[in-house]
């Protein structure tokens, strides 16, 4: 029968393993995120008849086709 009274520490990763994730994590969380924005605002600018769903992008768009 199987001790459950006893704590595993295979299954609790070393202090600097967490740490490590973490830092993976916040690593690729922000090019991420800017992914999903921008495919959010593609299909909404298709899918609502050219209109920008996020405001900054419509200023940058309009901004630069003025140029």
């Amino acid at each position: 029968m199987p001790d459950f009274a006893t704590p595993h520490t295979a299954s609790t990763p070393p202090d600097d393993t967490v740490d490590l994730d973490l830092s993976r994590l916040r690593e690729h969380l922000t090019p991420l995120l800017s992914v999903i924005a921008g495919m959010v605002d593609l299909i909404g600018f298709f899918t609502l008849g050219n209109i920008f769903t996020a405001h900054v992008t419509g200023n940058l768009v309009v901004a630069s086709a003025a140029a």
